[in-house]
């Protein structure tokens, strides 16, 4: 090896054989393939959060293929298993429906191998659920309400608000991200008023 180098392209090497006053020959050639090695992505890019029943593309950014490599992506936090069948491009759009770690790599059926691979997690939320406050009341003006609790929703709460009719024409802010709201952050209203929490899951939408 070390009289042959380390060549950069294709080499065919050949020996020249003489048997004393005879004629001077050459050998059957001996070829060196040489393939160019793959350069490793440096890292994924893409949504990483997503509601439950969308979807996100993860795009493999930074190396390169050398001779004979494609991509090859799956899923786990270990690279190499769970292969994703058919999935060979640089880039992949899933629709998990739990949080799934994905990775990706390069790999070559040649002498150079697989690349290391590079990891991302996508965080899968469920659907927002509105959920019910309960209860309404009746109660004189001026004196302060029962507390409010906010019960079979999903997601959390992002704050309370209130409004002078059921459709809320027009909205005050109440800032509690609690399930309950207490009597002293209704106040003591003087005319009557409707009571409801904004929620959202995650990346989904906001109710």
């Amino acid at each position: 090896p070390s009289q042959m180098g380390s060549p950069t392209q294709t080499r065919y090497y050949r020996a020249v054989v003489k048997s004393g006053a005879c004629a001077t020959l050459n050998s059957s050639p001996a070829a060196v393939e040489v393939h160019t090695p793959s350069t490793a992505p440096t890292g994924i890019s893409g949504t990483a959060s997503i509601c439950r029943g969308s979807s996100t593309t993860l795009t493999a950014n930074g190396g390169a293929l050398g001779t004979g490599a494609s991509y090859q992506w799956g899923t786990g936090s270990t690279v190499g298993s769970n292969v994703i069948a058919g999935q060979t491009g640089p880039s992949i759009t899933v629709s998990p429906t739990s949080t799934t770690t994905y990775w990706v790599r390069i790999v070559s059926q040649g002498p150079c191998g697989s690349t290391v691979g590079r990891t991302r997690t996508v965080t899968v939320s469920q659907p927002t659920v509105a959920g019910t406050v309960s209860s309404s009341q009746t109660i004189c003006g001026g004196s302060e309400p029962s507390a409010l609790t906010l019960s079979g929703h999903t997601g959390s709460v992002l704050r309370w608000e209130y409004s002078s009719g059921s459709t809320f024409p027009g909205v005050t802010t109440i800032s509690s991200t609690s399930t309950t709201l207490t009597p002293s952050q209704m106040g003591s209203p003087t005319q009557t008023r409707y009571y409801r929490a904004v929620v959202k899951s995650g990346a989904c939408a906001t109710l």
